[in-house]
């Protein structure tokens, strides 16, 4: 398996994705409940800080998840933090054509 050394300094293990070259935080956060959902978006955008403070570059998102705020919120704390849009990885879907996957992350 191959590991990135994150140049943040975080302690966050880094999985490489298939042969993309792209390097994923081992843990992702995911926008499905919460973000643009049951949370405000003052406690989204702490959840979302948070987590790229510990380290966090992959955010799970999809068109569907509630009615599509989720995407808008997660825009929104992207740009609140400043945070360069090369420095993470977003995932999404499209309904109907909805699709996952999972990083393998050994126990």
């Amino acid at each position: 398996m191959s590991y990135w050394p994150e140049p943040r300094k975080t302690g966050m293990e880094y999985r490489r994705l298939g042969r993309s070259g792209l390097y994923v935080s081992a843990i992702s956060l995911g926008g499905w409940m919460t973000i643009g959902g049951y949370a405000a978006d003052d406690a989204s955008f702490a959840c979302m800080k948070r987590a790229y403070d510990l380290g966090v570059n992959f955010f799970d998102n999809a068109e569907n998840y509630t009615a599509g705020e989720s995407e808008l919120v997660m825009g929104r704390a992207i740009k609140k933090f400043g945070w360069k849009r090369s420095d993470l990885v977003i995932s999404t879907s499209n309904h109907p054509f909805s699709f996952s996957f999972s990083l393998y992350c050994p126990g």
